[in-house]
């Protein structure tokens, strides 16, 4: 005798279709979110990239998307969005980070260390705090 399994088979444990249609609806909602950060990024709509990646109600495969996304489309408004969102994932939160720092390699800015707003990188004094940035 030859035991024949369903790709569901020989998994140990009982189906709970509850738990079958949750899973079901995560990844409809996974295929939508990519689907509309691919459009997003296509267009270069970065305010739509942060909502999805601010707002907390995204899958967090959606989530690290956005936060890579925003890296390569956002500009310097976004940095302080993401700065201020707390989103309980170290992989996202790392993610965003990454993207903040893309962000300000691509337009020549840093974050002041004693007022945190943004200025050039070249600065030698803060322009918001007067305060001495050289070399810091």
């Amino acid at each position: 005798c030859i035991p024949v399994f369903s790709p569901e088979g020989a998994k140990g444990q009982i189906i709970d279709a509850e738990v079958a249609k949750k899973e079901q609806a995560l990844e409809r909602n996974i295929k939508k979110g990519l689907s509309v950060l691919e459009t997003c990024e296509a267009e270069k709509d970065y305010t739509t990239v942060i909502k999805m990646l601010t707002s907390g109600d995204q899958p967090q495969r959606v989530c690290l998307k956005s936060a890579e996304i925003i890296g390569e489309i956002g500009n310097t408004e976004c940095i302080e969005p993401i700065r201020n969102a707390k989103f309980g994932n170290d992989l996202i939160q790392k993610a965003a980070d990454d993207s903040v720092k893309k962000i300000h390699e691509r337009f020549f800015t840093r974050e002041c260390p004693y007022c945190a707003e943004i200025i050039k990188k070249r600065a030698k004094i803060c322009k918001h705090c007067n305060q001495d940035v050289a070399g810091k």
